[in-house]
């Protein structure tokens, strides 16, 4: 069942990616990357300042890293 989860899990993902999803960004990692998840429950994870903690921000999905998706936030949102 695990191993079904996982591509079950990575199907969704995949199928997300290049996307832009809203997302609550809930905390600033150890690393310094903001953590947070979108509307459908994908955990993302990119760069920016600790000040978007509590917000809900666009965020395109960019990879996939392991149980994770990375991206980048949108245009109105950058430093």
């Amino acid at each position: 069942l695990r191993a079904l989860d996982r591509e079950k899990r990575a199907a969704f993902y995949q199928h997300h990616l290049q996307s832009e999803q809203q997302v609550l960004v809930e905390r600033q990692g150890s690393s310094g990357m903001l953590k947070g998840f979108s509307e459908n429950y994908i955990p993302v994870h990119f760069s920016g300042p600790a000040e978007l903690v509590g917000t809900v921000i666009p965020v395109t999905l960019t990879e996939i890293n392991g149980d994770k998706v990375c991206g980048i936030r949108g245009e109105k949102n950058r430093d």
